[in-house]
């Protein structure tokens, strides 16, 4: 069975990623952290079995070796939604944390603190896995959830 118009946001890493799966007006469904392997067996189940749009985090890191890792496993990840023609929006991650957090940028730490006081706040969850946390944060930001003068997301199409 399809289900209509949900949104997965996905904070994906090079050993493990995290998604969080909304309905468009945004209430929480499901969030998890899946180890690669795992993960992209779950993404693919998500995509054939969902349908709605996708968030996900365009990181950067300061390591070449990661960040390669980290493109290889995002485009595995958006080829699956992709190819059962899921919306995809990729964020990167000072958009998605000014946008829900207003001002400038914090930093990670500063960052971490928010996201984690902000889901604990909006949805009353206390969250103990950072990427979890910042999947949960990306959604509601896919949602359209803004603080006052939060910016847009950039589109891919």
């Amino acid at each position: 069975m399809v289900r209509e118009n949900v949104l997965i946001a996905i904070d994906p890493g090079t050993k493990k990623s995290a998604f969080a799966v909304f309905s468009l007006r945004g209430k929480l469904l499901r969030y998890q952290s899946v180890d690669m392997v795992k993960g992209f067996k779950a993404f693919l189940l998500i995509a054939m079995r969902e349908h709605g749009t996708m968030v996900v985090e365009n990181q950067h890191c300061r390591s070449r070796q990661a960040y390669k890792s980290l493109v290889l496993a995002r485009g595995m990840i958006q080829g699956f939604f992709k190819l059962f023609r899921w919306k995809i929006i990729e964020v990167h991650p000072s958009t998605w944390r000014c946008g829900l957090f207003g001002g400038r940028n914090p930093k990670r730490e500063e960052a971490q603190a928010k996201a984690r006081q902000f889901v604990r706040r909006r949805l009353g969850l206390s969250i103990p896995d950072q990427d979890e946390v910042d999947a949960v944060c990306m959604g509601l930001y896919g949602c359209g959830v803004r603080a006052k003068g939060g910016q847009r997301e950039r589109r891919k199409r």
